[in-house]
């Protein structure tokens, strides 16, 4: 699995998940300072090195500010409802979540009040791709084609999205982002 955040996302320090990478940890700690170049590690007693409860933080960026899902009722990373949350300062995402069908890429950037995402999908794997936009009639894939449909955001009350249908390999959409959803 991998990724990338921008600066806005990334702490300095114990805090810090990648302090953590930086001293050689494959998993999150239960504590931020489990080990320090200072005092080693803590004690045994409370110093999970594989701990779910700060996992919670990677499910959210992957889930909501990647969009990477699993369609309601599914299981298996068969089929995927993909809906990137833009918003915040954040201006761009990009990661890579490694399902049991194979790596899944998502990322998008918000420039100059137009968005654009990319999606990346492994063999005998769909997705419903659902791009927020002020104007989602107006979202184009790489081809030019329009969404099948519109629909509510439920991201932000009174937003809609573009709805698109995509099998395996790599698709790129764009349109005007959803401005009324950034602060």
């Amino acid at each position: 699995m991998g990724l990338e955040a921008p600066r806005e996302v990334v702490l300095v320090g114990p805090a810090d998940g990648r302090y953590m990478v930086d001293a050689g940890a494959t998993t999150i700690w239960e504590r931020w300072d489990g080990w320090t170049a200072e005092r080693g590690f803590q004690s045994a007693w409370m110093n999970s090195f594989n701990h779910y409860a700060l996992g919670s933080v990677g499910e959210w960026l992957y889930r909501f500010v990647l969009g990477i899902d699993q369609e309601p009722g599914t299981a298996g990373f068969g089929r995927l409802l993909v809906r990137p949350h833009p918003g915040g300062s954040l201006s761009w995402a990009r990661g890579r979540y490694a399902s049991v069908r194979g790596p899944v890429a998502s990322g998008w950037r918000l420039v100059g009040g137009r968005f654009t995402f990319s999606l990346e999908l492994p063999p005998n794997v769909t997705a419903s791709v659902r791009i927020p936009s002020d104007d989602p009639a107006a979202v184009r894939d790489q081809a030019g084609a329009g969404p099948v449909t519109v629909a509510g955001y439920p991201g932000a009350p009174g937003a809609r999205e573009a709805v698109f249908t995509v099998g395996p390999g790599v698709h790129e959409f764009a349109g005007p982002a959803l401005t009324s959803y950034r602060r």
